[in-house]
């Protein structure tokens, strides 16, 4: 179903993406993608407050991935949510380098 909801997104088929995202979350609430794509989907429809909803959730269920702070910052500053966007994007950048220090190390240990 997400897989569909970006494909349809790609076309510039919002309404009809929006409809298997939400589809996506009504049969799975712990997956974490069709969050980000609800949220981008409505960035595309110009509501930023519901997008940075759905990026929030996504953090949840992916606190490690900075794309999903990244997409909440701009969607906080798109809805004109003051402060908040610059601490997103500062812990976008502080999960960025955890991850990549984490890579680093237990990269070490393979030959």
């Amino acid at each position: 179903m997400n897989n569909l909801a970006i494909a349809l997104m790609k076309q510039k088929r919002i309404d009809e993406a929006a409809s298997y995202a939400e589809t996506a979350v009504r049969h799975n609430e712990q997956m974490a993608e069709p969050m980000n794509t609800l949220g981008e989907i409505y960035l595309a429809k110009g509501d930023a407050r519901k997008a940075a909803h759905y990026f929030k959730r996504y953090l949840v269920l992916r606190p490690e991935d900075s794309r999903g702070y990244w997409n909440t910052a701009l969607a906080l500053k798109e809805a004109g949510t003051t402060g908040a966007p610059s601490t997103m994007s500062r812990s976008s950048w502080r999960a960025n380098r955890t991850l990549a220090t984490a890579r680093s190390h237990s990269n070490c240990w393979n030959f």
